[in-house]
């Protein structure tokens, strides 16, 4: 799913629709999409970051939006048995590195705007 790891659990992406709901599905994967955007682990855009936590409230809760980073967090990226150790080293940093983008969001949201 290119995005935060494991299953488990809807996330509920209004009030009215979870994720059971194809209409939610489509919404769920764009607010994903913006999550990882906004933990891109190639490089930091903490205006893009800004503006994000500007405009959530308008589709996601807080409660919501801390789990979509949980599982961003969780980021897990499958490789074949056979991935050779460069692989699987280039899969571990970029794993740590969405992890640190994570944090470093959560910590832009609750210096900033105090959730």
């Amino acid at each position: 799913d290119g995005g935060g790891g494991g299953g488990g659990g809807d996330v509920v992406v209004s009030s009215e629709l979870t994720a059971n709901d194809r209409s939610a599905q489509m919404l769920l994967f764009h607010v994903m999409k913006l999550v990882q955007r906004s933990t891109n682990e190639d490089y930091a855009d903490y205006e893009y970051v800004y503006d994000f936590l500007l405009s959530y409230r308008h589709f996601l809760s807080p409660a919501q939006l801390l789990m979509l980073l949980y599982k961003r967090y969780q980021y897990d990226e499958p490789l074949d048995d056979d991935a050779t150790d460069a692989e699987r080293e280039h899969v571990a940093r970029k794993k740590k590195l969405i992890q640190l983008r994570t944090v470093m969001f959560v910590k832009v949201w609750l210096n900033r705007y105090g959730v």
